[in-house]
């Protein structure tokens, strides 16, 4: 099931709560802006919830996705050269794949899920938290300056200064599209060094 949602998800002038409630079945939401200046989303059922975004991403006054609930039920697709930029407890409980875009995560901001980005950039500063099982960004200089992460990093290059920590795990995939096994199976390839990040078109309904 589809949804096409052009105007933005959440108006600018009220705090929302959005609770999806996707039933027994996965549900997708195309939005052009997901605007969560003020908002929150909340996820409720059995189903997976996936938001392919088509333009631009807003995130402010300590929005989340999903906090606090089961990493497996939200995917979140940034089309194009759009980043992604978190900031103070904004929080995303969920797997998210940029693209071609940055990432930007810093002052206390929060993911708990796979990071995949197609970016030159990716930052992770200010007492920020990941527990990715993997983050995957081959092309992007990894800027970590500060903050904790939990997980698998896979770079172009790395550095890291002042209080960042970074425990490296085995890679303990989290199923679904934005993983090596969702990869794997888009592409029929099992072989590591031949990863590609694909995702078929999605069809809009008017």
């Amino acid at each position: 099931m589809c949804h096409d949602v052009r105007s933005r998800l959440f108006p600018k002038s009220k705090k929302i709560v959005l609770m999806v409630n996707t039933g027994r079945t996965d549900k997708e939401i195309v939005v052009d802006h997901l605007d969560l200046t003020n908002g929150h989303i909340h996820i409720i059922g059995d189903g997976k919830l996936t938001i392919y975004v088509t333009n631009k991403t807003t995130f402010g006054s300590g929005s989340t996705i999903n906090r606090n609930g089961d990493v497996n039920k939200f995917n979140l697709f940034l089309k194009g050269s759009q980043g992604l930029l978190l900031r103070g407890s904004q929080e995303i409980y969920g797997s998210i794949y940029a693209e071609k875009g940055d990432i930007d995560l810093g002052a206390g901001a929060g993911v708990k899920g796979n990071l995949f980005s197609g970016g030159q950039s990716f930052k992770v500063s200010g007492g920020t938290w990941a527990t990715s099982p993997l983050i995957f960004a081959p092309y992007a200089h990894f800027d970590h300056s500060n903050g904790t992460i939990n997980g698998t990093l896979i770079a172009k290059s790395y550095s890291g200064t002042g209080g960042a920590t970074l425990h490296q795990k085995d890679m303990d995939f989290i199923k679904g599209p934005i993983s090596i096994e969702g990869i794997n199976k888009e592409n029929g390839n099992n072989n590591p060094t031949e990863w590609l990040i694909k995702k078929k078109q999605l069809l809009e309904k008017e």
